[in-house]
């Protein structure tokens, strides 16, 4: 029994690390980020043209002046080939911007398969450091889950083996082979410990950037966070209702019970809009006691209404701790504005419910006023 019980710990633990080892070989976070790693990809192969052809230059220079080398060796061919692909890249900068990923991976491919031809074919029997070198800089560039990163150098550095193999003498084929594998195992290692750092950094900025996005006390958006994206909303054309909402008789409830439960009540409302509208929707705190709902998509007259009595009716039933008196009962004033591609911006819609807001409060507080189109049209009130 005790030795079942070791081998099924044991297999438990295989199939840990084998998750474990998955995960990082085929991250989840290349779906998350996509967008991001495309774009990364599109400056990595901007980065690794230009780069080669400085370096390349320098190094020709070198060999040409220093050395005294004919313009016909490996390190002017290479050269060549980084001008003539910088070149095709600006002429077709279009296609490399939607392509990013697979454009870095051609680009890699056909340089490294160039190098593997020349140096096993126009100069047998030298030792190929500068193909070794591209292969480890070049893969160990792109941002993609290390499995395909792997893949690549096996597929460019086989190529370069069976071209040796009939090119090179023994010895040198022998230790040229020995220092690929090296060079393919670290590669690989560090693709994909590259790849984690990368993906732990975007991971923190969105983090970051999140945070920055939300207001600490009630966890809903901020101001910041929500004019931002409310403006997005208005420049994809998403109609829908602007609701702006305050907190009646906010100063009495933290004069009477203090700002602790003035921060409850705060936290109870941001609950019932969190609860009322879809996640699609904008939920934002302004600040203070102020509150901004846009409910995309929300333009029907009759829907409308029966969403703002339920925010009426459940900010009712919150319970300041220590009142029992009716008049201390939580309630909201709103100004609702439904815009059908009439507003252009977020200032011009919270102009536009900031009066009807006043309105609300001028005419007894605890209830709504409506526009469409920029005319009032309904008053409600409890």
């Amino acid at each position: 029994m005790g030795e079942k019980r070791t081998e099924r710990k044991g297999k438990r633990k295989c199939s840990g690390l084998a998750a474990a080892l998955w995960e990082r070989l085929y991250p989840e976070d290349l779906a998350q980020f996509q967008d991001r790693i495309h774009a990364e990809n599109v400056e990595t192969l901007w980065r690794n043209q230009c780069a080669c052809l400085v370096a390349l230059g320098i190094a020709g220079a070198v060999e040409l002046f220093v050395h005294g080398t004919g313009l016909l060796g490996e390190t002017f061919f290479l050269l060549a080939l980084a001008a003539a692909t910088l070149a095709l890249h600006l002429a077709i900068r279009h296609f490399v911007r939607e392509q990013g990923t697979v454009s870095l991976y051609l680009w890699t491919a056909f340089f490294l398969t160039a190098d593997a031809v020349f140096e096993t074919l126009v100069e047998p029997n030298e030792t190929g450091m500068i193909f070794m070198v591209l292969l480890l800089a070049l893969s160990g560039s792109i941002h993609d889950a290390p499995v395909r990163v792997a893949m690549l150098a096996l597929a460019t550095s086989a190529l370069y083996v069976v071209l040796s193999l009939f090119r090179f003498e023994q010895e040198v084929f022998r230790s040229d082979l020995v220092r690929l594998i090296l060079v393919n195992v670290l590669t690989a290692s560090s693709s994909i410990h590259i790849t984690s750092v990368y993906f732990a950094m975007l991971r923190r900025s969105d983090a970051a950037s999140e945070s920055a996005a939300h207001d600490s006390l009630t966890k809903i958006l901020n101001l910041r966070g929500g004019e931002e994206k409310i403006n997005r909303c208005l420049a994809r054309g998403e109609g829908g209702t602007f609701i702006l909402l305050d907190v009646d008789r906010f100063k009495h409830i933290n004069d009477t019970y203090g700002h602790g439960i003035g921060d409850q009540a705060l936290q109870s409302v941001a609950a019932v809009l969190g609860s009322t509208f879809r996640t699609t929707d904008v939920v934002m705190r302004m600040g203070g006691d102020e509150f901004i709902v846009y409910a995309v998509g929300l333009e029907n007259a009759g829907a409308i209404r029966r969403k703002l009595e339920e925010i009426r009716q459940e900010v009712h039933e919150i319970v300041l701790s220590g009142s029992g008196e009716d008049e201390d009962a939580v309630c909201v004033s709103m100004g609702c504005v439904v815009n059908r591609g009439s507003f252009a911006s977020y200032g011009d819609l919270y102009s536009a419910a900031d009066g009807l807001l006043y309105r609300t409060k001028q005419e007894g507080k605890d209830g709504y006023c409506i526009s469409d189109t920029g005319q009032i049209q309904t008053a409600e009130h409890a």
